[in-house]
C-alpha cells in the first residue's frame, strides 16, 4: 500500500469534522443496540422470574389444606399466629457539654 497523496490529505483534513460526526453516529447506534439487547434481555429474565414465583405461590395455595392436616389445624401462614411488637432503638450521634 502506498501513502494517501497530498490532494487526498487535504481532503480528509477538510472533511474532518465531517466524518467525526459520522463515526460519533455510528458509536451511538451500536451504543443504543447493544443497550437495547441488554435490555431485552433483563425483560426476559424478569418475566421468567415472575412467572417462577406465581407458579410457586401457586403450588403452595394448593398445598395449603394438607399442610394445615398434617399440622392438626395449625395454620402457619396465618397472621392471628404473630405478635407484632414495636420496638424503639434510640442511639446518641454526639454528645456536648457546655460549661455556663
Amino acid at each position: 500500500e502506498s501513502l494517501p497523496s497530498p490532494g487526498e490529505i487535504k481532503k480528509v483534513r477538510k472533511n474532518l469534522k465531517q466524518y467525526e460526526r459520522q463515526f460519533d453516529m455510528q458509536d451511538k447506534e451500536r451504543l443504543r443496540a447493544l443497550k437495547m439487547e441488554e435490555t431485552k434481555g433483563k425483560r426476559a429474565q424478569r418475566t421468567r422470574y415472575r412467572d417462577l414465583v406465581a407458579r410457586l405461590r401457586a403450588i403452595r395455595e394448593r398445598q395449603k389444606d394438607e399442610r394445615i392436616g398434617l399440622m392438626n389445624g395449625y395454620d402457619s401462614d396465618g397472621e392471628g399466629n404473630y405478635i407484632e411488637r414495636e420496638v424503639t432503638i434510640e442511639t446518641i450521634l454526639s454528645s456536648k457539654e457546655e460549661v455556663i
